[in-house]
């Protein structure tokens, strides 16, 4: 059995078969985490979830035309912030749990039911969203660029490996 060598004093043992000189990385070997089916299920979920709060909670603290008794907070939108966050966080969140595999189920399910919600008549044969058109248009377009982005994050916040140490070359 080989003794491990920190980071600072080489690049470590190498395993047999590697060739002379090769730079052996543990990270390079390690296999591959697979994201279960019931990640991947459990990610289309939250995204169906997110997606039906969001389409029905965006316009709940939308600004009104009454200034007079109304509250400086309710001057801006902050049911469409606090939703179009709440997705990014979730999208977030099932790519850091998951991997790619969740993310899409996630991004697939909160886009089938946020199209599905908002082309939805009402009772009294209103649109969810028709009264509210143009902070309905930020929620859908502004909401899937946001999930959208979110799976262009740098590699290293999804990993538990650390980085390695740094070596200064100046030091002494």
């Amino acid at each position: 059995m080989s003794a491990t060598v920190p980071p600072a004093a080489g690049p470590g043992p190498t395993p047999p078969g590697t060739p002379a000189g090769a730079v052996w990385s543990p990270r390079s070997t390690a296999p591959r985490q697979r994201t279960s089916w019931v990640r991947v299920v459990l990610s289309g979920l939250l995204g169906v979830l997110v997606g039906a709060v969001g389409t029905f909670m965006f316009a709940a603290l939308l600004p009104s035309g009454v200034t007079d008794h109304v509250s400086a907070a309710a001057s801006w939108p902050v049911g469409l912030v606090l939703t179009l966050a709440l997705s990014v966080t979730a999208a977030v969140l099932t790519r850091a749990w998951g991997g790619y595999g969740a993310y899409t189920a996630y991004a697939v399910g909160w886009l089938v039911v946020v199209i599905v919600l908002t082309g939805m008549h009402g009772p009294g044969g209103d649109v969810l969203a028709g009264a509210h058109q143009r902070w309905a248009n930020l929620w859908m377009y502004g909401g899937f660029l946001l999930v959208a982005a979110s799976a262009f994050a740098p590699r290293g916040w999804f990993s538990d490996v650390p980085k390695d140490a740094r070596q200064d070359g100046d030091a002494g």
